[in-house]
């Protein structure tokens, strides 16, 4: 148990950065509790006095003590978050004898910080030191970092980041829910029932949107989930229609769908997929072993995976995007490599390799059997094999983010040959474009500068039904 103690005596709003610190505290220290009161005697200690002159953090454990002192002018000093960050980190550090792959950088967007440095002025050898130097980042993910923070510039020259917007449209069902996951979808069976009036109040919305945007540009669309294709084919091709129906899907440089899994894709899918102009489809094993499968509630097999991928492909699907897990549970180096191995023989246009990130809600996370979580240096090595099958692919990184509660520390990586990468993906993580959100649990953001105005829709199925014209008025508010 670790004890944590915050003394704050400046202007500073302790919630302005006690999550974070909490982050990195948690990082460092995985699997132990972190209570800010106890009355039992802790493992350790850390305490932290901020006044307007000076900083204090203290590590403590029976018979040792860590601490850390700086001098500041609060009221002058604009990173006063990172300082404190910094100090915490070295205390930690020294404490533990660990070092963390992303440093001090506990947000989900560690390349949007670094491209917002590039565009204001700086040299990349000198966000480089940066990222090293003041954050603590290691070499090989500041690289990683700078080399995406290149690409997406890049990719973005020539994208009306101001005037246009990109759509997101969420399938809120899946025909059985992974252990893994804890996105707000539900199985097929249990909302088929409700399917006649989801459709109509997503019809409404798409209406009263499309009329708010009717004087903008689309730049891309994102149907996702939940799996699109849990839905029967009539279902899904009512839905789709909805989309093209009310946005100007033609002109949008990118229209992608989730076929997602394997035991939910068939040819009559891929057929509604295909007319309704979709030109980039995700295929998603997480594993190519078949223990693993069973083990995170998959129903279909390594097979299904390459019988639907080499589907798609002979159907005339040339921008196929397919997602790994690595530390699933009682998965080894071997196993990876096998996963590895079969995604190169049936060559994907781009691969997505994510870190496990089990949410507190997931059965990762709830069932006593789940919980070991394995072990770092694997999943690094792990890592190192998803990018050399990347590499060996032709492809190059192009965007990433964080999550927190991950495997090892690590992210998730999105990977692609020139010319097939998911611009919607590089427009939302980095939240460089207006993104508006239909149906249950998207969340929409405007940006209006260095501010983002949100409104998210509600997560639940029958709150969705019952609440669309709350919906809908959230989003009129904002655009």
């Amino acid at each position: 148990m670790i004890l944590l103690k915050i003394l704050n005596k400046t202007d500073i709003k302790t919630e302005h950065f006690e999550n974070e610190i909490k982050w990195l505290i948690r990082a460092f220290y995985k699997n132990e509790a972190l209570l800010t009161e106890s009355e039992e005697e802790p493992r350790l200690s850390v305490d932290i006095t901020m006044t307007e002159d000076d900083l204090k953090i203290s590590i403590s454990k029976a018979g040792e003590s860590f601490s850390k002192e700086e001098s500041w002018d609060i009221k002058k000093d604009k990173e006063a978050k990172d300082i404190l960050k910094r100090a915490l980190y070295k205390c930690c550090n020294k404490e533990s004898g660990r070092d963390l792959p992303w440093g001090t950088l506990t947000g989900i967007r560690p390349v949007k910080r670094m491209v917002s440095m590039l565009d204001s002025g700086k040299s990349e050898e000198e966000v480089f030191r940066i990222y090293k130097e003041d954050y603590y980042v290691s070499g090989k993910k500041a690289e990683l970092c700078l080399s995406i923070a290149k690409k997406e510039r890049e990719l973005l020259n020539d994208i009306d980041l101001k005037n246009g917007f990109s759509l997101y449209a969420g399938v809120p069902f899946c025909r059985t829910i992974c252990n893994y996951c804890s996105f707000p979808s539900m199985a097929y069976s249990a909302g088929e029932k409700d399917m006649e009036e989801f459709l109509r109040a997503f019809i409404k919305e798409a209406e009263e949107v499309s009329k708010m945007l009717s004087s903008r540009k689309l730049t891309s669309v994102y149907i996702g989930g939940g799996t699109p294709v849990s839905l029967k084919a009539p279902e899904l091709k009512e839905f789709l229609k909805i989309i093209t129906d009310n946005f100007d899907v033609e002109k949008a440089v990118e229209f992608s769908v989730e076929a997602g899994r394997a035991d939910s894709i068939d040819e009559e899918k891929l057929c509604i997929i295909k007319d309704t102009g979709a030109d980039r489809i995700s295929i998603n094993p997480q594993s190519m072993n078949e223990k693993t499968l069973k083990w995170i509630g998959r129903d279909h097999s390594p097979e299904d995976v390459i019988n639907a991928f080499r589907l798609a492909r002979n159907m005339g699907f040339d921008n196929i995007n397919m997602d790994t897990i690595i530390g699933l549970p009682e998965e080894d180096i071997e196993d990876v490599k096998n996963t590895f191995r079969i995604i190169k023989e049936l060559s994907p246009d781009s691969l997505t390799v994510h870190s496990l990130a089990v949410k507190r809600a997931a059965r990762l996370n709830t069932e006593e059997e789940y919980k070991e979580s394995p072990d770092e240096e694997l999943l690094f090595m792990m890592m190192d094999e998803g990018t050399k099958a990347s590499k060996e692919m032709g492809m190059e990184p192009y965007y990433l983010y964080r999550q927190k509660n991950m495997a090892g520390e690590q992210e998730n990586t999105g990977f692609a040959r020139p010319g097939k990468e998911c611009i919607y993906n590089i427009l939302m993580m980095e939240e460089r474009q207006d993104v508006v959100a239909l149906s249950c649990s998207g969340s929409t953001k405007i940006i209006r500068g260095d501010m983002i105005l949100t409104a998210p829709n509600v997560k639940s199925l029958k709150d969705y039904i019952e609440r669309v014209d709350e919906m809908i008025e959230r989003k009129r508010m904002i655009l």
